[in-house]
């Protein structure tokens, strides 16, 4: 599990801490190493949080692994399974500490994370340049411009933290942003880097929002049955809450699944579950349809008509397809307070925002038979500018022009 993880869930900051400070040295030994490693530019290394096969990264490396014109693409992972699936795919996958993972995460000129380098591996990155397509845009704050709970911690300015934690807190050499706006609202602090290292070229996850529908890539979709079936149903709810930092489970949050589940079915509407990937509580219903671990939601937005989710990135990842957003925030008051939001609810949640649970599921009836909030147009443009697809294919001619002028 991710140190970050660890923090929040385990109150772990003083173990994290010794922990680092007693690597340090060996740590110290091996970044010299690693920065005199000659790196080959037309290799590039690509891996996701918690050694899942998901996020901007995913949609990326698929677009150009499969049409690499002689440059070597490797998703690098923790996990045999995701590595055997897109062995199974014709990809080049390698587990992070085998022989030819090494190879490769010492050799790649290009670390393309969806987070941080330890998404591939923090031991052999120095010297390689990484480019973060960071997993959405945020509503609350994130990084450095958290002000409380343990990751803190992380970003403190003083020693030994700053010492100890020099991984976690290494800025990209650039970074993906859905728009100029949000790169100088969040990005530039969040991650202390300048404008001009922002790419506001959207984001790959929602490039397929915009062409012909397809059933996504066997990579994305545990099962594409199941896809297909969502598909030719009339009327779909997505509910898709994030992950609560300082609760044990985000899914618990004064709403009962199949209750809920229940009353759509019989309003002729459908249910689809997904839990935050860091939330290990799987409930069960018979009348929902509850996501696989490997399932990426985004593949799944185009199905819904109403999307149910709280103070998730998914719901302006959901503005672009111009559908109803219902916001369940029962604890509205104590997120913002404890986590801190960027925007407030007028600014940026364009759609019912529901505090109690009794009016949940009216919110959601009302959404199904009606058109989306007049604001979210506006907030569309404020976060996305003009994108309308082509992300992957801006990132590639990137770091296409990144390679010639080197």
């Amino acid at each position: 599990m991710r140190l970050r993880a660890l923090l929040w869930r385990h109150g772990g900051e003083r173990a994290a801490l010794v922990a680092r400070l007693l690597e340090l040295p060996l740590r110290s030994l091996v970044r010299l190493v690693v920065k005199r490693c000659a790196r080959d530019p037309n290799l590039w290394v690509f891996g996701a949080a918690r050694n899942r096969f998901a996020d901007n990264v995913a949609y990326f490396y698929l677009s150009v692994a499969e049409e690499a014109e002689g440059r070597r693409c490797v998703w690098i992972t923790g996990s045999s399974d995701v590595r055997r699936r897109l062995r199974y795919a014709g990809l080049e996958a390698e587990s992070r500490w085998s022989p030819r993972g090494i190879a490769a995460c010492l050799r790649a000129s290009w670390y393309v994370t969806s987070a941080y380098v330890s998404d591939i591996n923090r031991w052999l990155a120095d010297g390689a340049n990484v480019l973060n397509l960071w997993h959405g845009v945020p509503l609350k704050r994130i990084e450095r411009d958290i002000e409380s709970g343990p990751l803190t911690l992380i970003f403190s300015d003083r020693q030994p933290m700053k010492v100890a934690f020099q991984d976690e807190t290494r800025r990209p050499d650039w970074l993906l942003a859905p728009s100029e706006y949000i790169a100088e609202r969040c990005f530039v602090s969040a991650f202390d880097v300048p404008p001009e290292r922002c790419l506001p070229f959207g984001y790959p996850r929602t490039d397929h929002f915009f062409g012909p529908a397809r059933i996504p890539h066997a990579l994305l979709v545990a099962d594409s049955d199941r896809w297909q079936e969502l598909s030719r149903r009339s009327r779909v709810v997505g509910y898709f809450p994030t992950w609560r930092d300082y609760q044990a489970s985000s899914s618990s949050v004064e709403v009962d699944l199949a209750n809920l589940s229940a009353a759509l079915s019989a309003n002729d509407a459908h249910l689809v579950f997904k839990p935050h990937f860091n939330d290990d509580e799987r409930p069960t219903s018979d009348e929902m349809t509850l996501l696989a671990s490997g399932d990426d939601v985004d593949a799944y937005l185009p199905l819904c008509d109403v999307l149910v989710t709280d103070y998730s990135s998914l719901a302006f990842d959901f503005m672009l397809l111009g559908r109803p957003i219902v916001y369940f925030v029962p604890d509205f008051d104590d997120y913002a307070a404890y986590r801190g939001l960027y925007f407030g609810a007028a600014e940026m949640m364009p759609g019912a925002l529901i505090k109690n649970p009794a009016d949940l599921v009216p919110a959601i009836k009302e959404a199904l038979v009606s058109s989306p909030s007049p604001r979210l147009a506006d907030v569309r443009e404020m976060v996305w500018g003009t994108y309308a697809g082509g992300a992957s294919e801006g990132l590639f001619a990137f770091l296409l022009e990144q390679i010639r002028g080197a």
